[in-house]
């Protein structure tokens, strides 16, 4: 079931905070929840770009959250980039949709552009077990 959708619109100038994350804690929820992300910029936008990165925990290795009790800790690792290894990256292609568990360690590829109409462009879903 979907859980909501938006737009988002990312510039080579947006402040991050937080080196990676998650987008929910299935933990918690008791139910599986996936993100999904379709990448809108045209093609000539979207030479050699990164769109997704996923990271594992080195400490853990774990590429997401496992338990209740990794959880506060790992979160407080989110700002330090220092704590991850980079296990693989997802290209920006036109139209491409990645799907994958919103437990899983990950973060915005490559920002861009300075203007609405040349920065990186994705519409976001997330979804949920019923």
């Amino acid at each position: 079931r979907v859980r909501g959708g938006y737009f988002r619109i990312s510039n080579q100038n947006d402040v991050i905070d937080q080196y990676c994350h998650t987008d929910s804690d299935p933990l918690v929820s008791g139910k599986k929840q996936y993100q999904a992300v379709v990448y809108l910029n045209l093609p000539e936008q979207s030479i050699s770009k990164i769109g997704t990165n996923f990271y594992k925990h080195k400490r853990t290795n774990a590429n997401r959250i496992l338990s209740i009790n990794d959880n506060g800790f790992i979160q407080h690792d989110f700002y330090n980039p220092n704590v991850w290894n980079l296990d693989c990256s997802v290209s920006l292609v036109w139209n491409r949709m990645v799907l994958f568990d919103s437990s899983i360690f990950h973060s915005y590829g490559e920002l861009f552009g300075t203007e609405i109409y040349n920065s990186r462009c994705t519409q976001v879903f997330s979804f949920h077990e019923i």
